[in-house]
């Protein structure tokens, strides 16, 4: 862990390892541009892993009889609506599973709502909208399905959503330092988001906009610190009982595991969980990667195994390989040996030498060092992506797509890249070309033919644009 967070640009890294014998916790950096440590005490921002500590805060509800899973939402909030009339049908169980049919709109944190109505406001704002699918039939991910049982749990019970979750689930949990409600925890140690402000030199930045707003607290309200979560972890693992008390009831716990949707052969879903089963093992896991934070949390239930990684930063660090190495090292499995990314290497070099062809340089002296480097088409195609995407620099993102094409001549990707920039640089002819080449190399996956269909379609608006402005002329 240590030398994942000197390798990779993280201001603060986080881990919690919980197994039969305990916890065992691994934290590192700064939770902010004042150099606060980064701790097992630091609260943090843990995004759509809320969804968990919701369900939990339903469960409890169901045990003490006050609701049903298949209790239709307009029982108890008889303002829910959605366009048509099957909305009516709606049960606390498809909302828990993401099979309402309730539309996806993206979080806004910016400017955050504190009105003591905030989670009713998000439950209507929808009424107007028509469902996706018939309830039950499918899944589609959409954080207001938590936001209205957040509102929900405030109208069974008659508190705020906040105010009960503290009070009947975080705090008999020992959270002391953990809330849905930003404001509770002004006076603890709280990490703040930062990104990537130059995407050369990696340089780190604290982020102006924090994400919170109490229309989301359900699905995105949770702060929690490490030490905290790793309580409740212990909880699930332990098929509801925390120091011998029993918290969630058995069959609620079983109601918490079950696959509720098949995705495909191996991949399920559950409540709030991604499901799946590899190598005669079950993986559950929730996680996050937006907003200025990455947080993952995987685990194995039978194995009563589960580890949470998190940090005070978005973007391409990707919190679940951290949690799948660990389960590995668990398991008996061989150690992650962590590699310097070519990316990060490539684009230092390229800002501290201003050159591509000192980046080319440097990297044809390392790639035969696979022991200490990570190389492949993606690390190499990744200072390309930055320099079109983040940078605005095309001509520059083309240079490096044809030397990465020159080391990796098999890939539809790097073609694909090309085919993309040169849109951006409306050369349609050479996007054609790049476009055919991908196409040639007979590319299987269906996200590259998904890629594919998406740059002819672009291509094509590009074709009939040139052709009417080209009629348009005098």
């Amino acid at each position: 862990m240590n030398k994942i967070h000197h390798t990779y640009p993280i201001p603060g890294l986080a881990v919690a390892l919980v197994d039969a014998q305990g916890v065992n916790f691994f934290y590192e950096g700064v939770a902010d541009n004042k150099r606060t440590s980064f701790t097992d005490t630091t609260v943090f921002y843990s995004g759509n892993i809320s969804e968990l500590l919701v369900a939990t805060t339903i469960l409890r509800l169901v045990d003490a009889d006050k609701i049903s899973l298949d209790d239709p939402i307009i029982k108890h909030l008889p303002y829910f609506k959605l366009g048509g009339n099957t909305y009516r049908g709606v049960t606390i169980r498809h909302m828990l599973t993401h099979a309402s049919g309730i539309p996806h709109h993206d979080v806004i944190f910016d400017p955050p709502s504190y009105d003591d109505h905030a989670l009713e406001t998000t439950t209507r704002s929808i009424e107007h909208q028509q469902p996706d699918f018939p309830f039950g039939t499918k899944i589609k991910r959409s954080p207001y399905n938590y936001d209205i049982l957040a509102d929900l749990v405030a109208k069974v019970t008659g508190d705020s959503f906040e105010s009960y979750a503290r009070k009947n689930v975080l705090i008999p949990l020992g959270m002391k330092h953990s809330s849905f409600s930003v404001r509770d925890l002004s006076s603890h140690k709280l990490a703040q988001p930062f990104h990537i402000s130059n995407w050369l030199s990696y340089d780190l930045k604290q982020s102006d906009m924090y994400p919170y707003s109490r229309e989301h607290a359900g699905s995105r309200g949770l702060h929690t610190t490490l030490h905290d979560i790793s309580r409740w972890l212990k909880m699930i693992l332990n098929n509801g009982v925390l120091e011998k008390k029993q918290f969630l009831q058995e069959k609620s716990i079983r109601e918490f595991f079950k696959r509720a949707y098949q995705i495909d052969a191996n991949h399920f879903t559950g409540m709030g969980w991604e499901i799946e089963h590899a190598e005669e093992k079950t993986f559950f896991s929730k996680g996050e990667n937006a907003y200025g934070f990455t947080s993952n949390l995987t685990i194995l239930p039978e194995e009563r195994v589960g580890v949470i990684t998190i940090s005070n930063i978005s973007g391409d660090f990707e919190a679940n390989f951290v949690n799948q190495a660990i389960l590995n090292l668990t398991l008996n499995r061989l150690l992650l040996q962590v590699k310097i990314p070519v990316s990060i290497q490539f684009s230092k070099t390229v800002a501290a030498t201003g050159s591509l062809d000192s980046a080319f340089a440097w990297y044809e002296i390392i790639e035969t060092q696979r022991d200490v480097y990570a190389i492949s088409e993606e690390e190499l195609s990744q200072p390309g992506v930055n320099l079109l995407y983040r940078l605005n620099r095309p001509a520059d993102a083309i240079r490096v797509f044809e030397f990465c094409l020159e080391h990796f001549p098999d890939s539809p990707n790097v073609y694909l890249n090309i085919a993309e920039a040169q849109l951006i640089q409306q050369d349609l002819q050479k996007a054609a070309q790049a476009l055919a080449k991908a196409k040639d190399l007979n590319p299987k996956h269906p996200d590259l033919l998904a890629r594919i269909a998406f740059v002819e379609e672009r291509l094509k608006v590009g074709e009939e644009n040139a052709l009417l402005s080209s009629r348009a002329r005098p």
